[in-house]
């Protein structure tokens, strides 16, 4: 029953953390160079209210778990830990704008046309591996998984025991919350 009730309160802690990272990027209007778009973008996913949430919220919960074990359940671990998610965050951001950028390729979620449930569910998980070129086309998104993938691996420097099972997890939960909050900003803040 336990690892039951872990569950529920991790899927609403990243249902949150999803909903909050949704409101702080949604795009600010006006007359703005493409440089200057990515670099608001880029900086918002770096140092925005909701990404700092997420790196606390993802610290507490390892915090919690005591994951990993090595490091204390005190405040040194607890830093350790934060330093950890901020910096793995960090390196996904980068790669993945850096890509984007290189490639000519949008970085933000573009919402669904349609008005059919499965149409908005379909465009917000494909969202989470594809991006769209200046022309409008949707690709499979390079930048969008290489970032997810380097964020993860780049905890294979500095947490112990860190092994590719892991990277590959956390991979998987990177690009589960980006879906999750393209979920969010398909149906709750269309």
């Amino acid at each position: 029953m336990r690892s039951e009730q872990l569950l529920k309160r991790l899927f609403l802690i990243v249902v949150g953390v999803s909903l909050l990272t949704t409101i702080s990027t949604t795009p600010v209007s006006g007359q703005e160079s493409d440089s200057q778009r990515r670099e608001r973008n880029y900086i918002k996913a770096m140092i925005g209210p909701a990404p700092l949430i997420r790196i606390v919220a993802g610290t507490v919960i390892d915090q919690w778990q005591d994951d990993p074990e090595d490091w204390d359940q005190d405040v040194g671990g607890f830093a350790q830990r934060l330093g950890s998610n901020a910096g793995s965050r960090w390196v996904n951001v980068s790669v993945r704008h850096g890509i984007a950028a290189l490639q000519n390729r949008t970085t933000s979620y573009q919402r669904c046309e349609c008005t059919d449930t499965w149409g908005r569910v379909r465009q917000a998980v494909l969202g989470t591996v594809t991006d769209f070129d200046e022309q409008g086309d949707r690709h499979f998104s390079v930048a969008q998984v290489s970032g997810a993938l380097a964020g993860s691996s780049v905890k294979l420097i500095w947490v112990p025991d860190y092994d590719l099972g892991d990277v590959g997890r956390g991979t998987l939960m990177s690009l589960g919350v980006t879906a999750a909050g393209n979920l969010i900003r398909e149906f709750i803040l269309h």
